[in-house]
């Protein structure tokens, strides 16, 4: 397919599938997507002078964006109604965010979509109790979606948490502008696993293995990138090659965003020492025909889900996915022994309370005071002359035939074993077979999960 570049980056001419004219392509780091303008011309010298003009307005059209201060409230406009509409505040909710320029604006929208076919537009929506909170979770999870070859697949506890926390985002927001006096409190949902799962280096090197192909060379340097900076694959996806320094066997990577808005997802910059994957950015900084690193078709990606799902199933994985890759570099770096200040940071976080939550237990030193205190200060309790343990482990020692090493192995029997074939000294005691549950839960603001058909089963 043709395509015409003045400039590394700048807009371009294409060829769309089907179509004669000329198109205009450029990236959108607002939008994080490929957009496309048509020429209207089928001729390539008139569309050469439309893509001139384009390039003029948006050269005088350039502003230089104001910045946001960080985690500044939505603010909500108030819609004159007797009854507060869950559809208008909603639609008022996402009108803000929209102007704040918040990233995640896409997905609010989504969840409103499915909060409001529901409950209904005309909802009172400060009525919305915890029962009826509770019917949308069953409702959602019944529900599902088809995926693209035909199964059904159930959403997961996450995607619902997400759709209830816009609700509950939309609510606080409406309070705060006294649009709303009053409003039940959103439940949240217990038993949504989070980073739970993360890759050892042999399942990363098979990973690497099945993206090792011509076609997905993009995947392959993107994986290597997501696991050797820690960053979140969308901070990946937007980083240009003007934001890249080499400096000695060093390469620098800033993935601050400039002129977007600060959120809690802070971007830092990272240095790299791997020599292959320093190479790899070398050569893409010559060859790529953007100014992306990562690219296909010489254009910029808004997300490799798709390849990377296909990468993952011919990987022989499963539970793999991008995001995994953020979370594997941090378990990584607590298994070595990082501090875990270093590793917030690396992560982007302001504190190192969430990776003291989720990583620490990784961690070499994790507890290794507390553990070695309480170990010294059980040696001098008693051991108990006559409890079981001691009458089971005071008997002689079994000695096994000696092996070609000629040395005789001398081990202890198991506790309540007399011998092989023979009967144990008392049958274990039987436990009841544990209460079998979905997983997923609504648990209200005292934290007391009511017995409700819609709960659990």
């Amino acid at each position: 397919m043709p395509r015409y570049r003045s400039e590394r980056g700048a807009p371009q001419l294409t060829k769309r599938n089907g179509s004669d004219y000329w198109y205009i392509q450029w990236y959108d780091p607002k939008k994080r997507k490929v957009r496309y303008k048509t020429t209207g011309c089928a001729s390539e010298a008139e569309a050469q002078d439309v893509l001139a003009r384009f390039l003029k307005q948006a050269r005088e059209g350039e502003k230089v964006a104001s910045p946001v201060p960080a985690q500044s409230p939505v603010t909500l406009q108030a819609v004159g109604s007797d009854v507060p509409r869950l559809g208008d505040l909603l639609q008022s909710y996402i009108e803000a965010l929209e102007a704040c320029d918040v990233p995640s604006t896409a997905q609010a929208k989504i969840a409103t979509t499915h909060l409001c076919a529901y409950f209904g537009p005309d909802h009172d929506a400060r009525t919305i109790s915890f029962e009826k909170q509770g019917a949308y979770v069953s409702h959602r999870d019944d529900t599902g979606y088809y995926a693209k070859d035909g199964t059904f697949r159930r959403l997961s506890p996450a995607t619902v948490a997400r759709e209830l926390s816009v609700l509950r985002a939309a609510l606080h927001a409406a309070a705060r502008v006294k649009w709303i006096d009053y409003f039940e409190e959103v439940a949240s949902i217990e038993g949504v696993e989070s980073r739970a799962r993360w890759m050892s280096r042999e399942e990363a090197a098979k990973l690497l293995e099945a993206m090792d192909k011509k076609r997905t060379q993009h995947l392959f340097l993107f994986t290597r990138l997501m696991l050797e900076t820690a960053a979140r694959p969308a901070a990946i996806l937007e980083l240009p090659f003007d934001k890249i320094s080499f400096s000695g066997p060093y390469a620098v990577l800033d993935l601050r965003a400039i002129g977007q808005r600060e959120t809690n997802k802070r971007r830092v910059a990272v240095q790299i020492s791997d020599p292959t994957t320093i190479e790899m950015l070398k050569h893409a900084r010559v060859y790529n025909k953007s100014n992306f690193v990562i690219e296909w078709a010489g254009a910029p990606l808004e997300s490799v889900k798709k390849s990377f799902r296909a990468a993952v199933v011919r990987a022989g994985l499963s539970e793999v996915t991008p995001y995994v890759l953020r979370h594997t570099a941090a378990t990584w770096m607590a298994q070595a022994g990082v501090p875990l200040w270093d590793i917030a940071h690396r992560l982007g976080h302001k504190d190192e309370r969430m990776v003291m939550a989720v990583y620490a237990h990784h961690h070499p030193d994790y507890q290794a005071k507390a553990r070695d205190a309480l170990g010294k200060a059980m040696a001098g309790l008693p051991a108990g002359k006559n409890q079981e343990h001691v009458k089971r482990t005071s008997r002689p020692l079994h000695t096994w035939p000696a092996g070609r090493s000629g040395n005789s192995t001398a081990i202890a029997p198991q506790c309540g074993a007399k011998g092989a074939g023979q009967e144990p000294d008392e049958a274990p005691p039987k436990r009841r077979n544990p209460q079998v549950s979905l997983g997923v839960s609504v648990v209200g603001v005292a934290g007391i999960e009511p017995a409700t058909p819609t709960m659990s089963t």
